[in-house]
């Protein structure tokens, strides 16, 4: 049987070690609410109805002007934007026929 040898872990490679966790730390402290942004939700889409809001998890923001974190102000406008390119793509359905009469020759969609 073979026996095991102590290893000695010296005061430099503990500190080494320490490094990327205190790193770590420091990225995962909340910051205050100086770095904060403004969001406005219009009060109506482009259809002329209520905006019904955005929502992230369990959070909603309804239409005005929010303090929010400087990623959930990213994640809201990226929201609002694909929600205003959904809602033109409901006024102008002739780029879905374009779309899938292009891919019919490469084998895409075929609509009959």
């Amino acid at each position: 049987m073979a026996k095991f040898q102590k290893k000695v872990v010296t005061q430099e490679a503990r500190e080494v070690v320490r490094q990327p966790i205190e790193k770590a730390e420091q990225v995962v402290k909340p910051t205050g609410r100086e770095n904060w942004v403004y969001v406005t939700i219009p009060t109506h889409d482009l259809l002329g109805d209520v905006h019904p809001g955005i929502g992230i998890n369990l959070e909603h923001w309804g239409p005005g002007t929010h303090l929010v974190a400087p990623d959930k102000a990213q994640q809201i406008s990226e929201r609002l934007r694909v929600f205003d390119q959904a809602t033109l793509r409901v006024l102008s359905p002739r780029k879905d026929l374009l779309s899938i009469s292009q891919n019919r020759g490469s084998g895409g969609l075929t609509v009959d």
